[in-house]
């Protein structure tokens, strides 16, 4: 058993005089004991704003995680990659094993138990008071929504990580509905396409907007509303600042061309 020390960095940055000014004005360290901690670390992760740090031990045969020096509760295992601070630094979520089912635990609170937890199907809002996650039951796959079970239809099989809204308040993810591909917001379904490809939420309305394919033809699909067919549309997608007007690249016959939309 040992003492650790932890270093938490405040870095203070002055946009104009960066370059004239010395390293003591930039960097300002604070060391803050954290107890003693297990001789065996596995991981260490610090959250984004440096100012927490979360290690996973080995301790008699068991896991455990110390979020700044704390204890948290031992499990038979936790997944070394699962590790994840929310946008802000102030919650800490990981996937755990008890007794050959698996868990979320979020702030130290155990989750329901899954056959299984998605690798990286995990997900913080960006304002970090929500948060989701991809489980499994079976074959069926689940969504968890703030401790919660999403519903949606029964024939949907989830098959992407939730996607949340700049706002946080909506949450979008692309499903399996036999041969079709869909995607469902807030748990609503929205129309079935032969693929889809990508989700993004517009910057200042929230407004969903996703490329889809339709036979051998492609297409945006902003606000549920499918726009014009083309033979190929580029992955690159730009906002105007104010979130107003969307453009793309797209191609019909030999042709490409940038295609601008209105988005309210």
């Amino acid at each position: 058993m040992k003492k650790l020390a932890f270093a938490a960095m405040i870095v203070i940055i002055n946009s104009t005089l960066f370059a004239q000014t010395d390293a003591n004005q930039i960097n300002n360290f604070i060391d803050k004991e954290l107890g003693i901690i297990p001789e065996r670390i596995i991981s260490i992760v610090r959250s984004p704003d440096l100012r927490h740090i979360a290690l996973l031990a080995a301790v008699n045969a068991k896991n455990q995680i110390f979020l700044d020096g704390v204890p948290g509760s031992l499990f038979d295992l936790i997944g070394e990659n699962s590790i994840l601070f929310s946008p802000d630094s102030n919650h800490l979520a990981y996937v755990a094993m008890q007794d050959n089912k698996q868990m979320v635990v979020l702030d130290g609170k155990q989750g329901s138990q899954f056959d299984g937890i998605l690798k990286d199907g995990m997900v913080f809002s960006p304002d970090s008071t929500r948060f989701a996650y991809l489980a499994k039951n079976g074959i069926r796959t689940a969504i968890v929504v703030d401790d919660k079970l999403l519903t949606f239809e029964e024939t949907i099989e989830a098959k992407s990580i939730p996607l949340f809204s700049n706002d946080s308040r909506h949450l979008a993810f692309i499903g399996w509905q036999g041969s079709k591909r869909l995607v469902v917001l807030d748990g609503n379904p929205h129309q079935g396409y032969d693929d889809i490809s990508f989700l993004a939420f517009s910057p200042v309305h929230n407004k969903l907007v996703y490329g889809a394919r339709k036979g051998t033809k492609r297409l945006m699909v902003f606000d549920g509303k499918p726009g014009n067919e083309f033979g190929e549309i580029g992955k690159v997608l730009a906002f105007t600042s104010s979130g107003g007007r969307f453009a793309y690249r797209a191609r019909s016959a030999a042709k490409w061309q940038v295609v601008v939309n209105e988005t309210n």
